[in-house]
């Protein structure tokens, strides 16, 4: 494990932090008495008032940034000046250099003028624009412009509205927000300050525009934020590397994705009343961690922060890396050691892909040319998924576990999966179904997730879910997750939101799918599985982001924006809303993330929460034509296999995706049709 520079922190921290200026000096209508008079001496080293209120926020946080052993390290003054000094650097500082060209790329090299505050309060006033609702796919667009409103994202603040106008006091009140939880964050651990500092911008400017002097805002700061620290991360490590400038450097795209996830989480030879619901559970959970474990094994790997995964959801990353000398081999090496750890766990089932990335320029940062960038990203993940297991398969040893072979025929095969040998112990449980079940266990009684070394995973990770992190000594841990925010503590820490629900008797012990078709309303005693994903995400980034003229304006924050705000829905917003909503309470949430989601229910309530999840995503986005939703309902026994269900309901699902019928349907009752039918 690759320990990351000074340099390259302070440098990711600082600029995380760069443009936090642009909300404060919105709350405090550029009023410059409010500024410290350390910022005020900067007046004569910044081209941007914005940038003032930048120093500002450093001045005032100066204690907590030097508790912070790299900062201390590097020197208050160096630091403060890579984020402050981010228009206008030291032609003689790598590092503020740096900063200054990750903050245009991160923006497409294509950024006019920044906020000055001379504009009356046009820059005040304008909101954040949804990017759903400007995409445009061959003529089709969403009905009107909808807008942000100012607010923390939570599940009343995230859809956008027809008209809105921003205030000096509603920036005001987020941003005090913002600075009482920064407060708050613990110094012991750098990482999980980096990490936890990413997850407290996400939560408070996701609605706040990066630049009001667009024609359209659309860019939320956040994602500016995190894309410009990722890109600065790299642009360091690769200076370090070669010694080449920011404009004469590249870059590579990567994408890992994990396959036979569907087959992986509902392989089952039998029902096991009492422990299927948590073992399901336990399993869907497992395939996020590994998916985020994978993406910080390559970023540790290339000393990076984990801020350079600018996505990872639905079993899927894509991480900017430097383009250097060694970057082939280490990518090997990680892909050798996850393939064969995964392999062996779980015979072959589930299936780790890892491409060795796009390789390109600085100027391919351009918004006319990023588009071409992630276009090859996706053809290169497809080449990848065409040669899975080729590290392990490489190797005849492999291809017989002579080990497993005699524990099955001494243990006999385990009782829930009929694929790995069982244990008597465990009432004939094998090893990886009965570690799901615990895993399953835990999820609805922890609040937080801690990511220590160890070798339960990938030979490399040890993970605990625990329900509080009092005894936690925090030095001594990779990082942890809060997850899903419904901890009361006031300690802020990297969010994680998943699919937690789980219908339970008043006792706690959760309902067996038995039980949960007896809630259903009328009729038949069935349950009902729905599976829906949304339609023509490919082409919503290829084609939907397009100025007057035809030409592309998709950029790197725009991606890591859209991935992160269609994730929020199926992973954020809608089990929040299954779980407070009575109607649906015995709704089971097998899995939610990404772009899709997977659920089991009583047959009538299913269908419709199926609508309900339709109408909730179209008013989502805006009900932009370019994003739409189509899905597949199977209705079965509570006594038939889970897993056929399942595959059934993705049969249906690919019936409703059948582009000759135009996609944005549901398939029930073995009928195809469209959702107003």
């Amino acid at each position: 494990m690759k320990r990351m520079s000074d340099n390259v922190y302070c440098c990711a921290l600082a600029s995380l932090l760069h443009d936090i200026g642009k909300p404060l000096q919105r709350a405090r209508k550029s009023d410059r008495n409010t500024l410290s008079k350390d910022a005020r001496g900067m007046e004569d080293l910044v081209k941007y008032p914005h940038s003032l209120w930048t120093a500002d926020f450093f001045f005032r946080f100066r204690n907590k940034f030097m508790e912070l052993e790299p900062v201390s390290r590097y020197g208050f003054e160096n630091f403060q000046k890579l984020a402050s000094k981010h228009h206008q650097p030291d032609s003689a500082n790598t590092g503020e250099i740096i900063v200054h060209y990750a903050d245009r790329a991160s923006a497409g090299l294509d950024r006019v003028m920044d906020d000055d505050g001379t504009q009356k309060d046009s820059y005040i006033k304008k909101p954040l624009v949804s990017l759903f609702t400007r995409a445009m796919i061959e003529e089709r667009i969403a009905p009107e412009t909808l807008y942000y409103n100012l607010g923390k994202l939570e599940k009343d603040s995230v859809f956008p509205q027809d008209q809105v106008s921003l205030s000096s006091e509603q920036y005001r009140l987020l941003m005090d927000d913002f600075e009482r939880d920064f407060s708050v964050i613990s110094t012991k651990n750098p990482i999980v300050f980096l990490e936890s500092v990413a997850s407290l911008i996400i939560r408070y400017l996701w609605c706040v525009p990066s630049s009001t002097q667009e024609g359209y805002a659309d860019i939320p700061l956040a994602d500016h934020l995190l894309t410009t620290s990722a890109i600065t991360a790299a642009m360091v490590v690769n200076y370090d590397e070669t010694g080449k400038g920011p404009q004469e450097q590249s870059f590579r795209l990567v994408s890992g994705d994990f396959s036979g996830i569907q087959n992986f989480i509902f392989s089952l030879s039998g029902q096991s009343d009492k422990s299927i619901a948590k073992l399901l559970r336990g399993r869907s959970f497992m395939v996020n961690l590994y998916n985020i474990l994978a993406a910080r094994f390559v970023t540790e790997e290339f000393a990076l922060p984990f801020i350079n995964a600018i996505t990872t959801a639905g079993g899927k990353f894509q991480i900017i890396l430097p383009d250097i000398e060694k970057h082939d081999e280490v990518l090997a090496n990680v892909r050798s050691e996850i393939e064969s750890w995964t392999y062996n766990q779980f015979f072959g089932e589930l299936r780790f892909i890892l491409d060795n990335g796009v390789k390109f320029l600085y100027s391919d940062f351009k918004l006319e040319k990023f588009q071409e960038v992630f276009k090859k990203a996706g053809d290169s993940l497809n080449i990848a998924k065409a040669k899975p297991l080729s590290s392990v398969l490489d190797n005849p040893s492999n291809w017989v576990d002579n080990k497993r072979y005699s524990d099955l025929h001494k243990y006999k095969a385990c009782r829930i999966c009929g694929k790995e040998p069982g244990n008597i112990q465990a009432e004939n449980i094998g090893t990886n179904c009965n570690e799901a079940i615990v895993f399953g266990s835990k999820l609805h009684r922890s609040e937080y997730m801690v990511i220590m070394t160890g070798d339960e995973v990938f030979n490399r990770y040890e993970v605990k879910l625990l329900p509080e992190i009092s005894g936690v000594d925090l030095s001594g841990v990779l990082t942890l997750y809060k997850l899903n925010v419904s901890t009361s503590n006031q300690q802020i820490f990297p969010e994680l939101h998943y699919s937690n629900y789980l219908p339970k008797h008043e006792t706690g012990e959760p309902l067996t799918f038995e039980e949960i078709a007896e809630k259903r309303s009328k009729g038949l005693q069935a349950l009902a599985c729905l599976k829906a994903d949304v339609d023509n995400m490919g082409l919503f980034f290829s084609e939907g982001f397009r100025d007057s003229n035809g030409k592309s304006t998709l950029s790197v924050s725009r991606v890591a924006s859209v991935s992160r705000m269609v994730n929020w829905f199926f992973a954020g917003y809608l089990p929040d809303l299954l779980k407070n909503d009575e109607k649906f309470q015995y709704i089971y949430t097998l899995f939610a993330g990404g772009d899709d989601l997977c659920l089991i229910g009583p047959w009538d309530i299913i269908i419709e929460c199926a609508l309900m999840v339709r109408k909730e995503f179209a008013r989502y986005t805006g009900k932009t034509p370019c994003m739409t939703l189509s899905a597949g309902v199977e209705l079965f026994k509570p006594a038939t296999p889970v897993s056929h269900a399942v595959e059934n309901a993705e049969e249906l699902l690919e019936l409703s995706k059948d582009p000759s019928k135009g996609k944005n349907k549901i398939t029930l009752f073995k009928e195809t049709m469209s959702w107003d039918e």
